[in-house]
Protein backbone atom coordinates (compact mmCIF):
# COMPACT_ATOMS: atom_id res chain seq x y z
CA UNK A 1 0.00 0.00 0.00
CA UNK A 2 1.49 3.32 -1.01
CA UNK A 3 0.99 6.68 0.62
CA UNK A 4 1.36 10.37 -0.18
CA UNK A 5 2.29 13.10 2.25
CA UNK A 6 0.40 16.38 2.43
CA UNK A 7 1.21 19.51 4.41
CA UNK A 8 -1.58 21.96 5.25
CA UNK A 9 -1.16 25.72 5.49
CA UNK A 10 -0.83 25.45 9.29
CA UNK A 11 2.17 23.09 8.88
CA UNK A 12 0.44 19.83 9.83
CA UNK A 13 1.50 16.79 7.80
CA UNK A 14 -0.86 14.00 6.75
CA UNK A 15 -0.06 10.61 5.30
CA UNK A 16 -2.83 9.59 2.88
CA UNK A 17 -3.32 6.35 0.98
CA UNK A 18 -2.82 6.91 -2.78
CA UNK A 19 -6.20 5.37 -3.62
CA UNK A 20 -7.91 7.86 -1.31
CA UNK A 21 -5.83 10.78 -2.59
CA UNK A 22 -6.96 9.99 -6.13
CA UNK A 23 -10.47 11.16 -5.20
CA UNK A 24 -8.90 14.53 -5.92
CA UNK A 25 -8.80 15.08 -9.68
CA UNK A 26 -5.89 17.45 -9.14
CA UNK A 27 -3.83 14.82 -7.29
CA UNK A 28 -4.81 12.04 -9.70
CA UNK A 29 -3.75 14.17 -12.68
CA UNK A 30 -0.50 15.10 -10.98
CA UNK A 31 0.31 11.44 -10.24
CA UNK A 32 -0.50 10.40 -13.81
CA UNK A 33 1.82 13.11 -15.11
CA UNK A 34 4.58 11.98 -12.77
CA UNK A 35 3.82 8.30 -13.46
CA UNK A 36 4.84 7.57 -9.90
CA UNK A 37 2.51 6.74 -7.00
CA UNK A 38 5.30 6.40 -4.48
CA UNK A 39 7.10 9.62 -3.94
CA UNK A 40 8.71 11.12 -0.85
CA UNK A 41 7.61 14.61 -1.85
CA UNK A 42 5.35 16.44 0.57
CA UNK A 43 2.47 18.04 -1.32
CA UNK A 44 1.73 21.51 0.07
CA UNK A 45 -1.93 22.44 0.51
CA UNK A 46 -1.54 26.20 0.65
CA UNK A 47 -5.28 26.96 0.81
CA UNK A 48 -6.36 24.27 3.30
CA UNK A 49 -5.90 24.12 7.07
CA UNK A 50 -5.55 20.89 9.05
CA UNK A 51 -9.06 20.98 10.56
CA UNK A 52 -10.66 21.26 7.12
CA UNK A 53 -8.35 18.67 5.57
CA UNK A 54 -9.28 16.22 8.36
CA UNK A 55 -12.95 16.71 7.43
CA UNK A 56 -12.19 16.16 3.74
CA UNK A 57 -10.23 13.00 4.61
CA UNK A 58 -13.12 11.81 6.79
CA UNK A 59 -15.45 12.09 3.77
CA UNK A 60 -12.95 10.37 1.48
CA UNK A 61 -12.37 7.58 4.01
CA UNK A 62 -16.11 6.89 4.18
CA UNK A 63 -16.40 6.82 0.36
CA UNK A 64 -13.04 5.18 -0.45
CA UNK A 65 -14.60 1.96 -1.73
CA UNK A 66 -16.81 3.83 -4.19
CA UNK A 67 -15.71 4.98 -7.60
CA UNK A 68 -15.24 8.75 -7.88
CA UNK A 69 -17.63 10.43 -10.37
CA UNK A 70 -16.50 10.00 -13.95
CA UNK A 71 -15.26 12.91 -15.99
CA UNK A 72 -15.51 12.49 -19.74
CA UNK A 73 -15.24 15.26 -22.28
CA UNK A 74 -16.17 18.00 -19.81
CA UNK A 75 -19.25 16.04 -18.76
CA UNK A 76 -19.50 14.95 -15.15
CA UNK A 77 -21.67 12.00 -14.09
CA UNK A 78 -24.00 13.24 -11.37
CA UNK A 79 -26.77 11.77 -9.26
CA UNK A 80 -30.13 13.33 -8.44
CA UNK A 81 -30.19 16.38 -6.20
CA UNK A 82 -32.15 14.71 -3.41
CA UNK A 83 -30.20 11.48 -2.93
CA UNK A 84 -28.08 12.41 0.08
CA UNK A 85 -27.26 9.45 2.31
CA UNK A 86 -27.83 9.60 6.05
CA UNK A 87 -24.07 9.54 6.71
CA UNK A 88 -23.42 12.37 4.24
CA UNK A 89 -26.29 14.38 5.69
CA UNK A 90 -24.75 14.10 9.17
CA UNK A 91 -21.29 14.84 7.78
CA UNK A 92 -22.34 18.19 6.33
CA UNK A 93 -24.49 19.16 9.29
CA UNK A 94 -21.93 21.76 10.32
CA UNK A 95 -21.88 25.52 10.72
CA UNK A 96 -21.75 27.64 7.56
CA UNK A 97 -18.12 28.65 8.06
CA UNK A 98 -17.01 25.01 8.21
CA UNK A 99 -19.20 24.13 5.23
CA UNK A 100 -17.61 26.97 3.26
CA UNK A 101 -14.11 25.77 4.23
CA UNK A 102 -14.97 22.22 3.12
CA UNK A 103 -16.39 23.34 -0.24
CA UNK A 104 -13.34 25.59 -0.76
CA UNK A 105 -11.05 22.61 -0.09
CA UNK A 106 -13.11 20.41 -2.42
CA UNK A 107 -12.82 23.14 -5.06
CA UNK A 108 -9.06 23.50 -4.55
CA UNK A 109 -8.48 19.74 -4.73
CA UNK A 110 -11.21 19.21 -7.33
CA UNK A 111 -13.07 16.52 -5.38
CA UNK A 112 -16.24 16.27 -7.47
CA UNK A 113 -18.24 13.98 -5.19
CA UNK A 114 -17.73 16.21 -2.15
CA UNK A 115 -18.51 19.38 -4.12
CA UNK A 116 -21.68 17.74 -5.45
CA UNK A 117 -22.75 16.73 -1.96
CA UNK A 118 -22.45 20.27 -0.63
CA UNK A 119 -24.18 21.72 -3.67
CA UNK A 120 -27.08 19.30 -3.19
CA UNK A 121 -27.36 20.18 0.50
CA UNK A 122 -27.27 23.92 -0.19
CA UNK A 123 -29.89 23.58 -2.92
CA UNK A 124 -32.16 21.49 -0.69
CA UNK A 125 -31.75 23.96 2.17
CA UNK A 126 -32.43 26.95 -0.06
CA UNK A 127 -35.44 25.20 -1.59
CA UNK A 128 -36.81 24.34 1.87
CA UNK A 129 -36.20 27.83 3.23
CA UNK A 130 -37.59 29.45 0.11
CA UNK A 131 -40.82 27.52 0.60
CA UNK A 132 -40.87 28.66 4.24
CA UNK A 133 -40.20 32.23 3.18
CA UNK A 134 -43.04 32.11 0.66
CA UNK A 135 -45.38 30.88 3.39
CA UNK A 136 -44.19 33.64 5.75
CA UNK A 137 -44.61 36.20 2.97
CA UNK A 138 -48.13 34.94 2.25
CA UNK A 139 -49.07 35.12 5.94
CA UNK A 140 -47.59 38.60 6.36
CA UNK A 141 -49.37 39.83 3.23
CA UNK A 142 -52.65 38.27 4.32
CA UNK A 143 -52.39 39.86 7.77
CA UNK A 144 -50.84 43.08 6.44
CA UNK A 145 -47.69 42.67 8.53
CA UNK A 146 -44.49 44.04 6.93
CA UNK A 147 -41.83 41.40 6.21
CA UNK A 148 -38.56 42.67 7.66
CA UNK A 149 -35.30 41.39 6.16
CA UNK A 150 -33.92 40.19 9.50
CA UNK A 151 -36.84 37.78 9.73
CA UNK A 152 -35.56 35.87 6.70
CA UNK A 153 -33.62 32.75 7.72
CA UNK A 154 -29.86 33.22 7.81
CA UNK A 155 -29.28 30.54 5.20
CA UNK A 156 -30.91 32.67 2.52
CA UNK A 157 -28.19 35.27 3.04
CA UNK A 158 -25.26 32.84 3.20
CA UNK A 159 -26.41 30.25 0.68
CA UNK A 160 -25.72 32.41 -2.40
CA UNK A 161 -22.06 32.75 -1.38
CA UNK A 162 -21.71 29.02 -0.85
CA UNK A 163 -23.69 28.26 -4.00
CA UNK A 164 -21.46 30.59 -6.05
CA UNK A 165 -18.36 28.79 -4.76
CA UNK A 166 -19.87 25.38 -5.49
CA UNK A 167 -21.00 26.37 -8.98
CA UNK A 168 -17.48 27.65 -9.71
CA UNK A 169 -16.18 24.25 -8.60
CA UNK A 170 -18.48 22.38 -10.93
CA UNK A 171 -17.68 24.41 -14.04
Amino acid sequence: MSFLKFKTNDDVEFKVEVKAAKFSVMIKTMLEALQDDENDVVIPLLKINSVTFKKVLEWIEHHKDEDPPLIEENKIERKRSDDISEWDSKFIDVDYSTLYDIVSAADYLHIIGLSDLILKQVLLTVRKNLQSLLIVEEITTLHQVPLILHQVPLILHQAPLILHQVRRTLQ
